[in-house]
């Protein structure tokens, strides 16, 4: 009997398998301070669930008709669930309004960062009035994206940048940067 475990979605997800050449008719699985903690099948894995750190003690019981055997007990020690750091973005654009036709660069950047913590991995995605204008990897070095775009469309633009977190880092939103672009700017 093998097992082995992994936080997914706040909870310990434990998989287990066995491995034997016998002829058998099913299996009943049993696990401790788990769910499901029994279940009969043909299948020669299983999959159990537990809410936090602690000990599941997992068995195989292997049938042929009415004659069973157990395997020996597994004993699945689950460590904590890994922290999440709460995630600050933040997003640096134009100090005013642009010409509809010069680049605009859009600075987002994990401003909580600690450079003795993990470093943030994941994808920054930038949004111009709901609709995202690109998505770039957060650089090495500094957790940070830097986009460059043209705004040629005049009128108002509300931008802003999403983080999509990683298993260190929570998804994060930055705040709203708004500004207008004009042909008007650039030929007064």
């Amino acid at each position: 009997l093998l097992c082995t475990y992994a936080w997914e979605s706040g909870q310990a997800k434990i998989d287990c398998s066995t491995s034997f050449s016998e002829d058998y008719t099913e299996i009943t699985w049993t696990a401790t301070n788990a769910t499901p903690a029994l279940v009969t099948t043909f299948a020669k894995t299983f999959t159990t669930y537990r809410a936090s750190a602690g000990t599941t003690t997992v068995q195989a019981k292997v049938c042929y008709g009415a004659v069973c055997t157990n395997s020996a007990a597994v004993d699945v020690i689950v460590g904590s669930a890994p922290v999440v750091l709460s995630t600050v973005l933040s997003l640096v654009g134009p100090d005013g309004d642009v010409c509809d036709s010069t680049p605009v660069q859009l600075y987002a950047y994990i401003a909580n960062w600690d450079p003795n913590g993990p470093y943030p991995t994941g994808l920054i995605t930038f949004y111009d009035q709901g609709t995202p204008i690109g998505t770039l990897p957060v650089e090495s070095g500094e957790p940070q994206a830097i986009f460059s775009t043209v705004f040629p469309d005049e009128g108002d633009h509300s931008v802003y940048a999403t983080y999509s977190g990683d298993n260190a880092w929570s998804p994060a939103s930055s705040a709203t940067v708004g500004f207008a672009s004009s042909f008007y700017i650039c030929n007064p």
